[in-house]
């Protein structure tokens, strides 16, 4: 008994495994499957939001034994802003020529509430995917021909993140004479990758952050722009990964039988694969 090839493509978001299959003889058989679907993050963490944390925080320098950095003044200025910010500046506190980032990076100035992980993700991201194939054949040959895409969009909400992937494949098997069949499989895979982190891209030093940084700064700068501290700017114009690969397989072969119920099988199988990174 001959086991069935089978074909294994790996990729960030699952392994796929689909078995060999064969056409019938028969009609022209069409079949078209789609599956429409969301992803949404899990177990992200309920962060405390701006005056939580300014209290927390005073409570910490407290048990440490040093000043609190959040005055009363703060305190209730954190609370109206989260309340009604109208009428507040987030950035009063900043002087002119001063640098954003070295002067509201870990300390107790500006206003804000910001939850880094409810800005950076978004709710539920799209993903879809699409198989049609044919099949049929007469009683000397029989084929199986198909193709499919998948699409996942990512979860980052400012960042080109994503997955796609098309798939393509057939069998034919024909039969030249009594005691001997031909037959020809192919596989061929192309999948594509991106994401704004990798070699040369963001590290982890993205997720650290979300979790790091103070919600009590406003992420939108006194022109109206997305801070650097809202790691923003970096994922749409920084540096991102896009990689790119090809699978193809290609297997022919004979099956013999000289004598009833007595199977020979000839194979040889080409692949060729490419990633380009």
């Amino acid at each position: 008994m001959l086991q069935r090839p089978l074909f294994m493509a790996r990729a960030a978001y699952g392994v796929i495994l689909v078995t060999t299959k064969k056409g019938k003889e028969g009609k022209a058989r069409v079949s078209y499957q789609a599956t429409l679907g969301w992803t949404s993050p899990m177990s992200l963490p309920d962060m405390a939001n701006a005056y939580e944390f300014a209290t927390y925080f005073n409570r910490a320098c407290k048990n440490a034994g040093v000043i609190e950095q959040y005055g009363e003044e703060k305190l209730g200025q954190l609370q109206q802003y989260i309340n009604n910010p109208t009428g507040l500046d987030p950035w009063a506190e900043l002087t002119p020529g001063q640098s954003m980032v070295g002067a509201f990076e870990n300390s107790a100035k500006g206003l804000g509430n910001t939850d880094y992980f409810d800005l950076h993700y978004k709710d539920v991201a799209f993903k879809q995917n699409h198989n049609v194939s044919i099949s049929g054949g007469g009683e000397k040959a029989q084929y199986y021909i198909s193709g499919g895409m998948y699409k996942e969009d990512g979860l980052l909400r400012y960042a080109d993140i994503g997955y796609k992937r098309f798939n393509f494949s057939s069998n034919i098997t024909s039969k030249v004479t009594d005691w001997l069949k031909l037959k020809v499989n192919t596989k061929y895979m192309n999948s594509d990758n991106e994401t704004p982190f990798g070699t040369g891209a963001l590290s982890e030093g993205f997720y650290h952050s979300l979790a790091r940084f103070r919600p009590t700064v406003s992420v939108v700068d006194p022109n109206g722009n997305l801070t650097e501290l809202s790691m923003i700017p970096y994922l749409q114009s920084g540096t991102k990964t896009d990689t790119e690969n090809n699978n193809l397989t290609m297997t022919g072969g004979l099956e013999l039988e000289p004598l009833k119920n007595w199977h020979i099988f000839f194979d040889y199988t080409y692949r060729y694969n490419t990633s380009d990174y």
